[in-house]
């Protein structure tokens, strides 16, 4: 795709990932380009 990622995203993705755990973050768009990561949001606010 083009995009390098941060590295410290890339290995909090990595962990997540090998670990099978879903990853829990605010700044869901960090991690949107990591394909097979599960990732929520508890933050968002749900009116």
């Amino acid at each position: 795709m083009g995009k390098t990622p941060a590295f410290v995203d890339g290995q909090i993705a990595a962990i997540a990932y090998t670990n099978q755990l879903i990853l829990v973050a605010n700044n869901v768009s960090d991690f949107q380009d990591f394909q097979g990561l599960q990732i929520e949001n508890w933050f968002q606010v749900i009116k």
